[in-house]
């Protein structure tokens, strides 16, 4: 599968192989078309393949075109976000760290008041 195509396009495309191979006296039985199909799918549609193998589903050439198409719409609404989330972390770290909370402040204000430590305490003997 190309990078950028429809999904719908793709599987349409290979279910037109699959009747040509069949008028052409080819016998294949509906799970070896619905394994060539899964197998020409891009990078992007491998969690789909997992979870649909994992499961052993069994559906029919139209039922795996519908779900094929719903995965499309769930990979480009998360690619949407990974990209938008990307741009929000190179963005962010720009800013200098400062941390928060009265113990730190306490600590640094101590320190500024004198250059001395604490006083040292006396040991019995």
């Amino acid at each position: 599968m190309v990078e950028g195509t429809a999904v719908r396009d793709h599987v349409l495309k290979m279910i037109s192989y699959i009747d040509e191979l069949e008028t052409l006296g080819a016998n294949i039985d509906g799970e070896t078309k619905v394994d060539a199909i899964l197998s020409s799918l891009s990078e992007n549609y491998n969690q789909f393949i997992l979870n649909y193998n994992m499961n052993k589903m069994s559906s029919t050439l139209s039922e795996l075109l519908n779900m094929l198409q719903a995965a499309e719409d769930l990979i480009k609404k998360e690619k949407g976000f990974l990209m938008l989330f990307a741009k929000l972390v190179s963005s962010s770290g720009t800013k200098p760290f400062h941390p928060k909370g009265r113990r730190f402040n306490n600590k640094r204000k101590w320190s500024q008041k004198s250059q001395v430590g604490p006083p040292a305490r006396e040991t019995k003997e």
